[in-house]
């Protein structure tokens, strides 16, 4: 026989019942004959759904409330002792702004007033180029998920594409970046990486603030190329950039690798071989160049070609001489940028 426990009437079930509508209404008769709102189980204690002394495992919402969304749902904020302000539609538009524009959308399509804040319209960019883009539509929401280029591209004197990043009208989650005679600011550089990317490269670039090899990899862990082929630059890489990789890094695959140092340091030669065989391919270059300026007309630089040869004696103690065997895969390359460098085969780092 149906029965309502909500009013007693056996016309309609609980979950239909037309004389208390409100949640306040449901909440105080439930509780004055102590039974559970979501399965209608008689308890002394309140109790959500999935818990074990109910024995309801339908979802928050069909209990009767579509005034609304189940994460919001009080009864889940008392259980949890967590609190939430109450948010109206003047406020709706504000709190959705803090979500990435992937969990707006999907928030906003699982209100059940989602006519509060209208979707806009999504286009996806596979190829984006400076030399191409001369406006964006502020009505639609352009999502960039392949390449991008910045060529010749100067912030100080363009700041379209930075403004339009800014403003979220340009969603950046490129799987490659190339940089090429640009300038730009390091705020930038920071907001179109992402975990998507897996290639970054910067030629004849510069950023003003500098910006740092560790923040790169913090906000693209996924990557498999890196490289930095400029003279003056404003990417510092430091002498921790093994430490970083390790700790950052979450590539398998890292393909190539190319960075430029100012100073001459020891090489950790065991977390360098730690990087090759956690988190590289078979096939790896890594390409380590040292400022050219170091020693570019300078009649004292004995010192540091010194340090140099130093620092490949100690590699061929744990690698073997490149020209002793040219069958391999992988290989390590130090020296002068723009000079002769030593060449490593890595072979012996996947051991």
């Amino acid at each position: 026989m149906i029965k309502c426990n909500f009013c007693d009437s056996e016309t309609h079930g609980t979950k239909n019942c037309d004389k208390y509508i409100s949640d306040e209404s449901k909440k105080e008769i439930a509780e004055k004959n102590k039974f559970c709102r979501f399965c209608f189980v008689e308890s002394k204690n309140e109790h959500l759904k999935g818990e074990n002394e109910c024995k309801s495992n339908e979802n928050c919402v069909e209990w009767n409330s579509t005034q609304h969304h189940t994460i919001f749902c009080p009864e889940r904020f008392k259980a949890f002792k967590l609190f939430i302000p109450q948010i109206d539609k003047n406020l709706l538009p504000r709190f959705l702004d803090i979500f990435d524009f992937d969990e707006k959308h999907l928030l906003k399509l699982a209100l059940p007033t989602k006519d509060l804040h209208p979707l806009k319209q999504i286009k996806i960019m596979d190829l984006f180029s400076t030399k191409k883009i001369t406006k964006f539509s502020t009505s639609k929401t352009t999502v960039l998920n392949d390449v991008m280029n910045l060529y010749g591209y100067d912030i100080e004197k363009d700041k379209l594409i930075f403004n339009a990043i800014n403003s979220k009208i340009l969603i950046c989650f490129p799987r490659i970046i190339n940089i090429h005679g640009s300038k730009l600011s390091s705020q930038m550089i920071l907001q179109i990486l992402s975990p998507c990317t897996k290639k970054f490269t910067s030629y004849d670039s510069t950023c003003n603030p500098s910006i740092s090899f560790s923040e790169i990899i913090q906000k693209s862990p996924n990557l498999e190329f890196f490289s930095i082929k400029d003279f003056k630059r404003n990417i510092q890489i430091g002498n921790e950039w093994i430490n970083d990789l390790l700790k950052y890094s979450k590539s398998k695959n890292f393909q190539y690798l190319r960075i430029k140092l100012d100073t001459i340091e020891e090489i950790d030669i065991e977390k360098l071989k730690e990087f090759v065989k956690t988190k590289c391919s078979k096939d790896v270059t890594i390409s380590i160049n040292y400022n050219q300026e170091l020693v570019m007309d300078k009649d004292d630089a004995k010192e540091e070609w010194e340090k140099l040869t130093q620092v490949r004696q100690k590699l061929l103690k744990h690698f073997d001489d490149y020209s002793a065997n040219k069958d391999h895969l992988s290989s390590l390359t130090i020296g002068f940028s723009g000079m002769n460098a030593y060449p490593f085969p890595l072979k012996n780092a996947f051991k």
